[in-house]
Formats: structure tokens, C-alpha cells, sequence
């Protein structure tokens, strides 16, 4: 359809090949750029419902919701589709290039929706599809058919059915808590009465890892999602922060601090073959892979102060990636391929940055208020999760990677280290 080729990138992508020092691999990264794109005009009539009931106004609500978060879409309330009136001032700006309808249907256990994306002004059919899912699960519901009219309007998998794990508690006791991407069906994974801090998500989302002093240790510990059980991955005397899992679930990166030496190692996912990557004087930690899982990249105050370095997957080829300010730190690889974003202090406070991968065109994307840290992407690459004290107590936000669209996540205080999950499914 000649509409959604338009669309067809939101943001222009441009491929561009990187040789991994040393590797002799390629890796194909995206980069992303954002001049010019304008939201696409969506037309979205209340949704209707076979049965007498108030869940099809609630869908409609979580569709809406979800594709205006997207930062894609401008929900045109009122569907324009005549000619302009040059008395009423309407104009083509205000027509919708697309609508969506629905149905919702009703059982005892099921709840579901006939859904029509719809070209306009000439009715062409984007797709008819029907969703289903537990009834007790409609906000899903909801995120899967946001996420299917991103993919075809877009040309991008949605971020709707995605969640943000984060530590929440006091400075001694911080318990694993998740809330989904938009804020709502905020929970505590653990109820541990200790310090749990860092998670990180395995790339399918079955599992979180996380440092945990249960046992009095800082240990790493991984959660099965499904069930919530806890199983310890290293218990060895030490200091284990910041696990990272490696793109193809096959490896975990994390520090390891024992007797002065901190260190960034590998091992996998059941605690067994440990490597050591780094064996330098210098304090290494905060590792992060690239998306092709042939590079990691970290922190390093082996010059002096904490700047940012990338090495091989296997700790070689070390190089500095930051030379820019004084201390910078907490580097994530975008899943993109193309920015790193990362911590940076200024005037005693610290912003967020991302840089390319050849450590140029460092740009600030928040905005000064507050101290800002722990940055982690969504799935898509366009937005970053991060924790603020902008308001006087530590936060989760979301903010897009060019510094637009900032959005509170939670309002409780005391949350910090978030992390965005991959796309995840329906249990």
C-alpha cells in the first residue's frame, strides 16, 4: 500500500556495516534518524461489543493509550473524511490516514476482538484479524493488537508487550519489582527482606538475574518467571553486580569484585566455565554487549576516572570509547547497534548520553533536571528506561533516545535500576 510505504521506516534507517576489531566478523548495524517524520493520523472509533459490558471501553482505552506512548501515531478523535469546509477552517491536516475498529467478543474464559485496520479515505483493508486471551488478561489483549498495527504501519515490532524490572525499597532493603512499559500493574517479585538490586533479563524473558544479599553474600541469583523461583548462579565469596546476558542466552557478563581486584567475567547461565575478561589494576565493571554479541562494552577507570571502553567478546582489542567529561559510566549497547547510552557527571549531577560506536556525536538526552542514571533501552531501540531524583525521589522514566517525549513510569520513590524486557509472550 502506497500509504504505509511512506510510513514505512518511521525514522529513516540507514544500514551500515562496522568490522569488530579483530573479530573479522561484520556487524550490521541500524542507524536510526528522526528529521521530518510526522505521526500518522489514526482514526480510533469506540470500540463495540457483542455482549453488554464496559471491557470494550476499557480495550479501546489500552489501544489508544498504547499507540500514543508509541510517539507514531496522533489519534484524530473526531474521523474527517469530507471535503475541506472553508468556513469550519478543516483542513487535510485534520483527516486520519488510517482507522481502527473492533469487536469485542465474550465468554466465560476467553475474551477476544475482531480488529479492521483500515486505509483511508478509500476503505482499503491493512488487516482483519481476531485476538484472543484469557479474560483476565485484557490489558494484554489490548498491548497485542497496539503492537500488531505498529508492525504494519510501521515496519517495527510495537513495544507494547514489554515490561520494566527495577529494584524498589530502602537504601538496606530494595526488593525486585516489575510494572508494565506504560506504568500500570505495578508488582514485587521478591519479598526477600534484603538488598536485591541490578536485574537483568534473559533474551527470551523466561528468567532475571539479579545481585542478591539473601544469604548475606551479594550473590547472583536467577528468577524463573513463570513460577518465581530463585536459583543461585554464584554463591562464591565476593562481590558479583551487573550480570548481562549475552544476546544468544548462552553466556552472563557481570562484575566480580574479590580482594581489592574488580573484574568484568563471563560464565553460563548455570554458574559453570567462569572466564576472566579483564585482569587490569583498574576497577572494570558495568559490562554490556553489542547486539551481535561480538563485543562488550564497560566501564573503566583505568585512565584515571571512569570513562566507557569496548573489547572483544573474549576481552581483547580493548579501546576507549569516551573522552568527554570526567567520570562516565553505566554504558548499554542500543539493540540497534548504532548508540551506546551512558551516565555522565556534570556540575555534580548526572545526565544521560549516548554516543556512536566510534565514539563520536555524543549527544545529551536528558535534560539537566535532577541526577539521571541506569539506562536501558526498549527492544526497539528508541526509548531509554532510566531512574531520576527530577522530582525529589528516585523514579522510573521513559524518554525517547533524542530527548523528546519524557514520561514518568512510577511515583512510589525509592526505585532505581531499571531494566526493559524483550518482547515478551502470553504466559
Amino acid at each position: 500500500m502506497q500509504m504505509y510505504r511512506k510510513i514505512g521506516l518511521v525514522v529513516l534507517i540507514l544500514l551500515y556495516l562496522s568490522i569488530s576489531p579483530g573479530s573479522g566478523q561484520q556487524d550490521v548495524y541500524m542507524k536510526i534518524q528522526t528529521g521530518g517524520f510526522q505521526p500518522i493520523r489514526i482514526s480510533i472509533p469506540p470500540f463495540t461489543s457483542k455482549q453488554p459490558t464496559d471491557l470494550a471501553m476499557d480495550l479501546h482505552r489500552v489501544v489508544v493509550s498504547d499507540l500514543e506512548l508509541s510517539s507514531f501515531f496522533r489519534i484524530i478523535q473526531n474521523q474527517v473524511n469530507d471535503p475541506p469546509n472553508q468556513n469550519s477552517g478543516t483542513n487535510s491536516t485534520s483527516k486520519a490516514e488510517v482507522k481502527l475498529e473492533g469487536e469485542l467478543d465474550l465468554d466465560d474464559y476467553t475474551v477476544s476482538i475482531s480488529a479492521k485496520l483500515i486505509e483511508l479515505p478509500g476503505e482499503n483493508s491493512i488487516f482483519n484479524k481476531r485476538f484472543e486471551s484469557p479474560v483476565g488478561n485484557l490489558r494484554w489483549l489490548g498491548h497485542r493488537l497496539a503492537d500488531e498495527v505498529v508492525y504494519y504501519l510501521i515496519g517495527e515490532r510495537g513495544i507494547a508487550s514489554t515490561q520494566i524490572a527495577f529494584a524498589s525499597g530502602s537504601m538496606m532493603e530494595k526488593e525486585i519489582a516489575l510494572v508494565d512499559y506504560d506504568g500500570q500493574n505495578l508488582r514485587k517479585l521478591t519479598d526477600s527482606k534484603a538488598l536485591n538490586i541490578s536485574p537483568n533479563w534473559s533474551p527470551d524473558g523466561k528468567y532475571l538475574t539479579f545481585t542478591s544479599y539473601i544469604t548475606g553474600n551479594p550473590d547472583l541469583v536467577k528468577m524463573n518467571m513463570s513460577d518465581g523461583k530463585l536459583t543461585w548462579i554464584s554463591k562464591r565469596h565476593g562481590l558479583h553486580t551487573a550480570p548481562a546476558w549475552s544476546p544468544d542466552g548462552k553466556k552472563i557478563a557481570f562484575t566480580f569484585s574479590v580482594k581489592g581486584n574488580t573484574d568484568i567475567y563471563t560464565m553460563k547461565p548455570d554458574g559453570k566455565d567462569w572466564r576472566r575478561l579483564t585482569e587490569s589494576q583498574a576497577i572494570d565493571s558495568a559490562p554490556s554487549w553489542s547486539p551481535t554479541g561480538n563485543q562488550i562494552v564497560f566501564t573503566s577507570d583505568r585512565s584515571g576516572n571512569p570513562q566507557i571502553y569496548i573489547m572483544d567478546a573474549e576481552g581483547g582489542n580493548v579501546r576507549r570509547l569516551t573522552y568527554d567529561g570526567n567520570y562516565n559510566d553505566s554504558p548499554v549497547w542500543s539493540p540497534r547497534g548504532d548508540r551506546i547510552a551512558y551516565v555522565s557527571r556534570e556540575e555534580g549531577r548526572f545526565q544521560i548520553y549516548t554516543v556512536d560506536i566510534n565514539g563520536s556525536n555524543p549527544q545529551l538526552v536528558t535534560d539537566g533536571s535532577g541526577n539521571n542514571e541506569n539506562p536501558s533501552w526498549s527492544p526497539d531501540g528508541l526509548k531509554i528506561a532510566f531512574a531520576s531524583d527530577r522530582d525529589y525521589k528516585w523514579d522510573i522514566y521513559i524518554i525517547n533516545w533524542d530527548g523528546t517525549n519524557l514520561r514518568r513510569v512510577t511515583n512510589t520513590g525509592n526505585n532505581v535500576t531499571p531494566e526493559w524486557s524483550p518482547r515478551l509472550k502470553l504466559k
